[in-house]
């Protein structure tokens, strides 16, 4: 066998065995989201929200994560409606802490946009949460992604819209997590 011949085949033998390294790697990390996932899922401290809505929220896709928003904000509204206060502050820890300091990108986002529709599901009461629905915005602000900024943009928006006059106490901190933002 020619020496070219012999050389293009350990090449190639070495090049199909990174892809499948590469391949084994990505799928391990696919793996181990979907586990945090699902021990995520199935532990009872996220009570207030259904396994359907944590899926939707930590789906790649907006529109999901919109229809997953759309259920938080109604079921604020329920919760508000029966003066039922303990799951409110269930569902902010859940959001804010759980879902939008988690380690996955698509988690974060889920709980950014979970937490404007808490604003808005609450109207007028959200006043009195500003502090819980906007510090873990204003964490997110400082995030490595772009996506997760600019959900964290949106959301405080939403937020401040809905909560108006509530937010001047922390005007320093939202001007200084814009300016960084903008920077």
């Amino acid at each position: 066998m020619p020496i070219f011949l012999r050389i293009n085949i350990s090449i190639s033998q070495a090049s199909s065995g990174a892809i499948a390294n590469l391949a084994a790697s990505k799928s391990n990390e696919l793996l181990q989201d979907q586990d945090e996932l699902r021990r995520f899922m199935m532990d009872e401290d996220y009570a207030p929200l259904s396994a359907h809505c944590v899926r939707a929220l930590c789906d790649k896709m907006y529109e999901k994560r919109k229809a997953a928003a759309l259920e938080i904000e109604k079921l604020t509204k329920d919760c508000i409606h029966v003066n039922n206060q303990t799951q409110v502050q269930k569902l902010l820890r859940v959001l804010g802490t759980d879902f939008a300091m988690s380690q996955n990108p698509n988690m974060r986002k889920g709980g950014l946009i979970g937490l404007a529709a808490m604003a808005i599901g609450m109207g007028e009461e959200s006043a009195s949460y500003v502090s819980e629905l906007v510090k873990p915005v204003l964490n997110c602000m400082d995030d490595s992604d772009s996506r997760v900024r600019f959900y964290a943009c949106e959301s405080l928006y939403n937020v401040t819209k809905v909560v108006r006059d509530a937010i001047l106490p922390l005007f320093n901190e939202c001007f200084i997590a814009m300016a960084k933002v903008s920077s």
